[in-house]
């Protein structure tokens, strides 16, 4: 299941690591209507707030500009992180009732 809240959190986050190029500041939601702009996609800083609460999420061509934009794949973003931060390891895993060891 998708968890606005958790994405929203996410794009705030790689929001704010983005560092302008002009004065090494992180990135403003304006910012990002820029990034936008220059890639002929007209978008709002209102509908940039509400993808960062949570309230809605990124159309599909925005989801791929924003993948452009981060340099992260579509999957980190709707998972709310970055795939090198999630344990695929067998031992993450716990064992459910159904499978615990036989004598």
């Amino acid at each position: 299941m998708i968890n606005k809240k958790r994405i929203g959190k996410y794009l705030k986050e790689l929001r704010l690591k983005k560092i302008r190029k002009k004065d090494g500041k992180s990135f403003s939601q304006e910012d990002l209507v820029l990034e936008f702009s220059d890639k002929g996609i007209d978008i709002s800083v209102n509908a940039i707030a509400e993808w960062e609460r949570g309230s809605t999420l990124p159309s599909p061509d925005n989801l791929e500009m924003l993948s452009e934009i981060y340099n992260r794949t579509i999957d980190e973003i709707l998972d709310g992180e970055d795939s090198n931060d999630i344990d695929y390891s067998e031992n993450s895993k716990t064992k459910s009732s159904c499978e615990k060891d036989l004598p």
